[in-house]
């Protein structure tokens, strides 16, 4: 029996696995690995997930991005935002 996955984003992610940084607030930032992007939202890889609020800010220097962005998801070591 097969199982058909329904895609529920509006805009096709690409991958990019480019290093991020995670702003939690003025002071606190963490380390990321971005894994995927669109202009609506991205996965990211994080250390852990645990104590990130549900709007954070994100920077990836090598494609001078910086955005606000919403948690829709999180697990264990990875998260799904939207902007």
């Amino acid at each position: 029996l097969a199982v058909q996955m329904l895609e529920m984003r509006q805009a096709t992610r690409r991958k990019v696995n480019k290093a991020g940084r995670i702003a939690i607030d003025d002071t606190s930032q963490l380390d990321c690995l971005v894994r995927n992007l669109s202009d609506r939202g991205a996965l990211i890889s994080v250390s852990h997930t645990k104590y990130l609020p549900n709007e954070i800010g994100l920077t990836i220097p090598d494609l001078n991005f910086d955005r606000r962005a919403r948690i829709v998801w999180r697990r264990a070591h990875s998260i799904g935002v939207t902007f």
